[in-house]
């Protein structure tokens, strides 16, 4: 994810310190590259939100799986 920002740093770092004027496509770039990064986050946080759905549905059957073998009922 730090690689996908290094583009924008490049830039950034160029206007302050050399003073360089920012070129017609530098807005709709950066936008591109933002939009880019913030839709592989959302990818990733649906794949990890799925993932963890269904662990705990596994975790869900294990424990009555083992409610019924050990045959405990409460206090």
């Amino acid at each position: 994810m730090a690689t996908s920002f290094s583009p924008l740093a490049a830039i950034l770092i160029a206007m302050v310190m050399l003073g360089e004027d920012p070129g017609p496509g530098l807005i709709p770039g950066g936008a591109i590259i933002l939009l880019a990064v913030g839709i592989g986050q959302y990818g990733r946080l649906r794949r990890r939100r799925r993932e963890d759905d269904t662990m705990r549905k596994q975790a869900q059957e294990r424990a009555l799986e083992h409610e019924g073998a050990v045959n405990f009922k409460g206090v």
